[in-house]
């Protein structure tokens, strides 16, 4: 009698030795896909995760075991591909010579094993998405995290593999996160047990998100091309014209925050509302007193410099000394999708790919507290008020006027076709984020960028509580990624 199986590891190779048993007579050829026909399911997260370190330990038993012990002619890398019951025939591809033949059978056992369930999502099939049921598996994972070296790994499913699979890659040192659709790992445990799985997890660092489902797969933020800028060097700006400056202001923020007027300024002004006519001559008439007697000091300094991202930090690179690291931001993550860092803004430093960010300060002077100070003493109250207001949203309109000359020599330019409202709602590419904000929110990063720039050039300078002094200034990091925005941590 000769019995064919089809399929080796747990199943097959059991079915083959137990039958050689039965009888020492009968001939027995067993069929599988693969290189390996019996290995430790259970040990290939640890392999990925190191602790398991040579393929052999995976190995249970090989092929010439089994011929020479049960006389079992097994034929690894071939694929039973058809079956014809009527001829009583299987037919066979060889993956190593891609020739294909018959083989007769008296009996079949089939054990083709199973495949890891992957539901028809958008986006499964990208590159990074795997699954984790073979050694062949556990090698491509393996190389993949060798060769491309992520920081991040999300892992899909709560299941013993899933929890297996969380903790070896965290020990591999990758950022993990599980994402499950029940409210709890493991489902099988009582809550109760399941809850000092969590903290076990937690206490190692992985993120957990229960309730979580994953309707389609999507990065987010593709890395682009890098835009070079044309100099690393420091860029100093002393006494700007403050007329350039006037058309960058924020008239709504001028009008309505500061001075208290309500609505719509341009719908006011062009419905010829009296208070906000009045409100805009007082300032036009503050904006040429300030001109013309010089009550502003707009100075500014930017620079490029180039970085690479390390997970959740920016690595800031010494212009002139390429290896050396001066600053490290560390950036928070949004917990929910789309799970956004501005450390995604840039190419990772496992890219080998060297990336660039700006950074600048400017201010419109320390002189406009004590010219305000004696605006009030001669009982110009309203004039004092203004100056302030302007100073401040000078300061703005200054920063939103040197992000576009940031950009311009980015080659990044705005089109041609975009208005200053565009402009001031930052529809162009690219986008400044300053320190204090939700999506870098620690304001003691205001130190690191000072150290920096060193705005001290400019007569701006830190409080005990990382605030600018004079107050009138404005701090920014700009990256040119074009899916740059802002957004909530």
């Amino acid at each position: 009698m000769k019995v064919l199986i089809v399929g080796g590891v747990a199943g097959g190779a059991s079915a083959a030795t137990r039958l050689r048993r039965l009888s020492e007579t009968v001939e027995i050829v067993m069929f599988e896909k693969g290189p390996y026909i019996s290995y430790a399911n259970c040990g290939l997260p640890y392999f990925i995760g190191g602790t398991i370190k040579e393929e052999e330990k995976l190995i249970v038993t090989k092929p010439d075991l089994l011929e020479n012990r049960f006389g079992i002619d097994v034929r690894i890398n071939s694929e039973v591909v058809s079956i014809q019951p009527a001829k009583k025939t299987v037919t066979v591809k060889n993956h190593q010579t891609g020739k294909t033949y018959e083989e007769s059978y008296d009996r079949l056992i089939l054990s083709p094993g199973a495949e890891p369930k992957r539901p028809p999502l958008p986006g499964i099939d990208s590159e990074g998405i795997f699954s984790l049921r073979t050694v062949p598996d556990t090698l491509i994972i393996d190389r993949y995290i060798s060769e491309k070296k992520p920081n991040r790994a999300v892992v899909v499913g709560a299941g013993f593999i899933g929890i297996e699979m969380a903790e070896n890659l965290k020990d591999r040192g990758l950022d993990v996160t599980i994402v499950e659709f029940a409210p709890q790992a493991i489902a099988p445990l009582d809550l109760e047990m399941a809850a000092i799985v969590h903290e076990h997890l937690r206490q190692k660092g992985v993120n957990l998100l229960f309730g979580t489902g994953v309707p389609s797969f999507e990065k987010t933020i593709e890395n682009e091309s890098v835009r070079i800028p044309p100099d690393t060097r420091p860029h100093l700006i002393k006494n700007y014209d403050f007329r350039q400056i006037v058309p960058y202001i924020n008239m709504q923020m001028l009008l309505g925050h500061h001075l208290g007027l309500k609505g719509k300024v341009e719908e006011l002004l062009a419905a010829g509302d009296k208070k906000a006519l009045q409100l805009k001559i007082s300032v036009d008439e503050m904006i040429n007193r300030i001109w013309r007697d010089h009550l502003l000091d707009c100075h500014a300094i930017y620079q490029f410099f180039p970085c690479q991202s390390d997970a959740d930090d920016l690595l800031i690179y010494n212009p002139k000394k390429p290896n050396e690291i001066l600053e490290t931001f560390h950036f928070p993550r949004q917990k929910k999708e789309p799970f956004l860092c501005l450390s995604d803004y840039v190419h990772e430093r496992s890219s080998g790919i060297v990336d660039y960010v700006g950074m600048f300060v400017v201010t419109t002077g320390k002189r406009v507290i004590q010219t305000a100070t004696q605006f009030k003493q001669n009982g110009e109250f309203l004039n004092s008020h203004l100056l302030l207001s302007i100073a401040l949203e000078g300061a703005e309109g200054f920063a939103e006027l040197v992000h576009q000359r940031m950009r311009d020599q980015w080659q990044i330019g705005d089109a041609s076709d975009l208005t200053m409202k565009d402009r001031l709602h930052g529809k162009y590419i690219g986008q400044r984020f300053s320190f204090g904000y939700p999506a870098c929110p620690d304001l003691a990063d205001q130190e690191k960028l000072f150290r920096l720039l060193k705005p001290q050039q400019i007569d701006v300078s830190l409080t005990e509580g990382h605030m600018m002094h004079p107050e009138g200034s404005v701090s920014a990091i700009v990256f040119a990624h074009s899916k740059a925005r802002y957004f909530t941590v």
